[in-house]
């Protein structure tokens, strides 16, 4: 379930960063936040193609609407901070700047988007020769622990039970030991 979690996050992450991309060069462009939600509506992938067509249905319905106050629920419907992070840019250039200045907040975004992806994707590299070590030790500890209570049960009566449950409890720790050491709360969205 954490795998399939973690492909969906960098898959949201994704389309996210593409988002700020596409947004940056319309907003350049001249074109209004309602405008570029809506272009962004009719191309993107599902979840966001039907988010960005919510929001431009908001739009149109009610005269109250904010396109940061929207950017901000889809951030923490999705928990993504690249969408806080566009909110905050819309909300500056609708006070000072407009659409030009949006396009040049977005775009200095999408350049620490793919900063940021890149630096994570090295790191992840740089781990993944220490998590193969690691459970390759566990797992053969794992297999050691396996064979010493079936094959070579004859070995462990007695006092020797307590030798296996204690064997047992060091391969458990170690097994939480490592993937505490080998979690990264920053990765797991990256991989």
């Amino acid at each position: 379930m954490g795998f399939a979690e973690a492909r969906r996050s960098v898959r949201h992450r994704a389309l996210a960063r593409d988002f700020v991309t596409a947004a940056s060069g319309m907003f350049a462009a001249g074109q209004t936040a309602g405008e570029v939600v809506k272009t962004a509506g009719a191309n993107f992938a599902e979840p966001f193609g039907k988010e960005f067509r919510e929001m431009v249905t908001q739009y149109e319905l009610n005269p109250h609407f904010s396109f940061p106050k929207a950017f901000r629920a889809l951030a923490g419907k999705y928990r993504l901070p690249e969408f806080e992070a566009v909110a905050a840019i819309l909300e500056a250039a609708s006070t000072a700047g407009g659409p030009r200045t949006a396009g040049k907040g977005l775009s200095r975004l999408g350049l620490a988007l793919r900063q940021k992806e890149r630096l994570l994707a090295e790191r992840a590299k740089a781990l993944a020769e220490v998590k193969i070590a690691g459970y390759l030790i566990v797992g053969l500890l794992l297999i050691g622990l396996l064979v010493d209570a079936s094959a070579l049960r004859g070995y462990f009566v007695g006092l020797g039970r307590i030798v296996i449950a204690v064997a047992s409890a060091v391969a458990v720790g170690l097994i939480f030991a490592m993937r505490k050491l080998t979690e990264n709360k920053d990765l797991e969205g990256a991989a």
